[in-house]
C-alpha cells in the first residue's frame, strides 16, 4: 500500500505542476514567430516559472501541518 500524501508533498507536486507549465510555454512560444511571442515566452512562461519556484521554495521552509 502507497502512504498518503503529506500536505508537503502536495504542495511540491503543485509546484512541480506550474515550473512543467511554465516551460511548456516557454517551448510552444520557441515555435511562434510573432512579437506577442516574447511576451508569452516572458510574462507567461517565465512568470508561471518563477511562481513554481518559489511556491517549491515557500513550501520547504513552511512547517508540515499534519506532524504538527
Amino acid at each position: 500500500m502507497s502512504e498518503p500524501v503529506t500536505s508537503m508533498g502536495r504542495r511540491i507536486r503543485i509546484s512541480a505542476l506550474l515550473i512543467f507549465l511554465g516551460l511548456t510555454i516557454e517551448a510552444i512560444s520557441f515555435l511562434w514567430s510573432s512579437p506577442l511571442a516574447f511576451f508569452l515566452f516572458a510574462i507567461g512562461g517565465g512568470g508561471l516559472t518563477v511562481l513554481g519556484i518559489g511556491f517549491f521554495l515557500l513550501s520547504l521552509v513552511r512547517p508540515d501541518v499534519a506532524k504538527l
